[in-house]
């Protein structure tokens, strides 16, 4: 049986782990608090899964890791919150990932250069859109986003449902302000940072809930 998720139970008693290979599971998510008790990790192979998302803070997290291996993923983006972590790494693996090249992977490009030596099959990391290439084949100014856009917003005549439709690159996240002052944030689906398209529906009750 295949692994989707890892929670901090399952590595409750594994704090003195110093290899963890996971290759080959359908992970799709690298949530660095499920690994917040394992200090002495070394090694963590996250390869050929299904992981296209990263959550939490990396900053101090996985202090003795020097090896990761996310080849064969569906990462699409590379957020800079992976840059201290990054940055203490010996081996990287990164390639044959349908990487999406836009402003937010420009600082990944960077980091490149002055850490060669570390990422593996450099040669094999390339952008599947907006064009497919080499990464490190782009100029500077290749890699742009489209600031977010409104394309239409359908207000019920109850007032029970908005939907809001948003684009742009990245596909945008869509805040709801209620007229107290709250705030609900959508980030947008998985397909729906394919399309560079976001949709959401803000939904309020008789009673004034949302």
């Amino acid at each position: 049986t295949k692994l989707s998720k890892l929670t901090e139970e399952d590595l409750n008693d594994l704090v003195n782990l110093v290899e963890l290979d996971l290759e080959g599971n359908d992970i799709t998510v690298l949530n660095v608090t499920v690994f917040a008790k394992l200090d002495k990790l070394q090694s963590l192979d996250l390869s050929n899964n299904d992981l296209y998302m990263f959550d939490g803070d990396f900053m101090g997290e996985f202090p003795s890791l020097k090896s990761l291996e996310l080849h064969g993923n569906d990462i699409q983006t590379v957020p800079e919150v992976l840059e201290p972590l990054f940055s203490r790494l010996e081996n990287l693996t990164i390639h044959n990932n349908p990487l999406h090249c836009n402003c937010e992977i420009r600082w990944f490009v960077k980091w490149i250069e002055s850490h060669r030596k570390v990422l593996e099959e450099l040669s094999s990391v390339r952008c599947e859109t907006p064009e497919s290439t080499n990464l490190t084949l782009i100029s500077d100014y290749g890699f742009q986003c489209r600031a977010p856009k409104i394309f239409n917003a359908t207000f019920d005549e109850d007032g029970i449902s908005l939907v809001c439709t948003a684009g742009g690159d990245p596909a945008p996240k869509v805040i709801w302000i209620s007229p107290k002052g709250d705030e609900k944030v959508s980030s947008p689906l998985r397909s729906e940072r394919k399309t560079f398209q976001s949709q959401n529906t803000f939904t309020v009750t008789k009673d004034g809930n949302y």
